[in-house]
């Protein structure tokens, strides 16, 4: 799937914002990032396409968020993204 993920809407607070740009950071560099702000763990699934939610490509629970080690995230702005399969053939 090559949709183009947005994870805020135009009246989110900013530090909602600050926190959902770190939660990214860290996704595209570890596929997984942890949060203690309660908005970010509400919005950021709700963003989510339901086939990632389904196959468990993306996961959300109790502060966590994990992407499979199969696929990657690749930025398209600051709170927007792609969510990729990683080329395993060598």
């Amino acid at each position: 799937m090559n949709k183009i993920i947005k994870v805020i809407r135009m009246k989110t607070p900013e530090d909602v914002r600050q926190e959902m740009k770190k939660v990214l950071d860290r996704l595209e560099k570890e596929n997984f990032a942890k949060t203690d702000n309660s908005a970010v763990m509400r919005l950021f699934p709700r963003f989510i396409p339901d086939v990632y939610k389904r196959d468990n490509t993306v996961f959300c629970k109790e502060g966590i968020i994990f992407i499979k080690p199969t696929y990657y995230v690749e930025r398209c702005g600051d709170y927007s993204f792609k969510i990729k399969v990683r080329d395993t053939t060598f």
